[in-house]
This record gives structure tokens, sequence and C-alpha cells, in this order.
């Protein structure tokens, strides 16, 4: 890359990080004149909306933050074409909805970030098609129930926080197909029981944090240790 490009590049991330900016919408092809870009950061400003193909012909951006933003909901492709991208930063939103096909075509992404949302469901297959995803943070949204399919296609995920929602229901569906997951968290929901059987579907060897919920000391609780829960 030349001096005079690497120049330009460096100017364009300091001046979308500047935290007075008032960035509103990221059109189709705002960015698809930097092949080059690897990086890039639109934290602290006022995005609402990212259209689909905003950010095409990047081909090696490896992480592109949107924190701090004012996004409400993640269309079908506002991520297409980003066969290097490796972390999406999304706290501080105000998400509410993720359609189905928000994040397809990130076959290398690692870290998905969205707490601090106000997310009130996962429909099923909103994460499909993520085969390297590794880290996936939900937690301080407004989540209520985790369908059957709501992970699905995950094969190498290993981290999964769902604390501080207001989840009262988990379907043992919901977490088929996750071999290699090695911490759990839905601490500080609003459980009052879970289904036994998604212990089975978990490796023996997982962490799992479920402090902080209601539970009932019934039947439906009598296997799981009381140490479990501290």
């Amino acid at each position: 890359m030349g001096r005079k490009l690497r120049h330009v590049l460096i100017f364009l991330l300091i001046i979308l990080k500047e935290p007075d900016n008032q960035i509103t919408t990221i059109p189709a092809g705002a960015f698809e004149n930097l092949p080059k870009l690897n990086k890039l950061q639109l934290s602290n400003n006022q995005i609402n909306t990212t259209d689909p193909g905003a950010f095409k012909n990047l081909p090696i951006l490896e992480l592109l933050s949107l924190d701090n933003n004012q996004i409400t909901t993640i269309l079908a492709g506002a991520f297409a074409n980003l066969p290097n991208l490796m972390q999406l930063t999304l706290h501080n939103n105000q998400i509410t909805t993720i359609l189905a096909g928000a994040f397809a075509n990130l076959p290398n992404l690692r870290h998905l970030t969205l707490n601090k949302n106000q997310i009130t469901t996962i429909p099923s297959g909103a994460f499909a098609n993520l085969p390297n995803l590794i880290q996936l943070t939900l937690h301080n949204n407004q989540i209520t129930t985790i369908p059957a399919g709501a992970f699905a296609n995950l094969p190498n995920l290993r981290h999964l926080t769902l604390n501080n929602n207001q989840i009262t229901t988990t379907d043992p569906g919901a977490f088929k197909n996750l071999p290699p997951l090695k911490r759990f968290t839905i601490s500080r929901n609003k459980m009052s029981a879970i289904p036994l059987s998604i212990f089975c579907l978990f490796p023996s060897d997982i962490t799992i944090e479920l402090d902080g919920n209601p539970w009932q000391c019934d039947c439906r609780m009598a296997p799981i240790s009381v140490n479990t829960f501290s």
C-alpha cells in the first residue's frame, strides 16, 4: 500500500471514531473504494441504519465496530460479502430485532458482540451459517425465551453469554449440536426451572453459570445439586 493511501486510511479511521460525529446512515457502497481497509471503527455516532451492501468490496476487513450508535434493526445483507471479517461489535445500540440472514456470508467471523441492546427474541436460524464463530455475546438485552434452532449451525461456538436478560423459558432444541461449548452463562434472568435434557446436550467439561434466577426447588429441579446454583 502506498504511503499516501495509508495516510488517507488512518485519517479516515480517526475521523469516524471521533465522539462528536453525527453520522446517521451508512449507504450502500460507502466504502467500496477502500479494498485495503482492514479495520473500520464507526463507534460513537448516531447511526440508525446500515443499508444492505454498505460494506461491500472490503475483502480484507477483519474488524468492524458499530458500538454506541442508534441502530434498531439488522437488515438481511447488511454485512454481506465480508469474507475475512473476524470481529463484529454492535453493543450499546437500540437493536430490537435480528432478521434471518442478518449475519449471512461471514465465513470467518469469530466474535459477535450484541450486548446492551433491546433484543427481545432470537428467531430460529438467526445466527445460522457462521461456521467459525467462537464467542456470541447477548447479555443485557430483553430476551424472554430461547426457541429451538436459535443457535443452529454454530459448530465452533465456545462461549455463549445470555446473562441479565428476561429469559423465562429455554427450548432444549436451542442447544443441539454445540459440541465445543466451554462456557454457558444464563445467570440473572427470570428462570424458575430449566429442562434437565439441556444438560445432556452439553459436553462434560462445560462451565455453566445459572446464579441469580428465581429457581423453584421442586421435583423438576431435584436431580440438580443445590451447589449448581451457588
